[in-house]
């Protein structure tokens, strides 16, 4: 039977995210129900907008890696940053956008 990724543990959501991500400089931790999007300028390769979306029931925590540069655009998701790293908590259902 086929595996549902949004089934699979954050150890194991955690470790695909980041082999998918890691060669644009990027990590993500996060609990299963959460979509991340990337966009940039059509003449860069910096990230320059990241939508995090929570389809979940519960507030989410995340960590977001390579992308310090950025900011909330809106006041949604409780928000610090840690060094190199972006800390979030979104509330369920909802998107958070973080844009330079």
């Amino acid at each position: 039977e086929p595996v549902s990724l949004i089934h699979l543990p954050q150890g194991y959501l955690d470790v695909l995210r980041n082999m998918v991500l890691s060669p644009m400089g990027t990590g993500f931790r996060a609990p299963p129900m959460l979509g991340l999007y990337l966009y940039n300028e059509v003449d860069s390769k910096a990230i320059s907008t990241v939508a995090i979306e929570n389809f979940g029931d519960r507030n989410a925590e995340i960590e977001l890696a390579g992308v310090a540069n950025l900011e909330p655009l809106f006041e949604n998701a409780v928000y610090r940053r840690d060094g190199a790293k972006i800390r979030l908590e979104i509330p369920s259902r909802e998107i958070a956008l973080l844009t330079s």
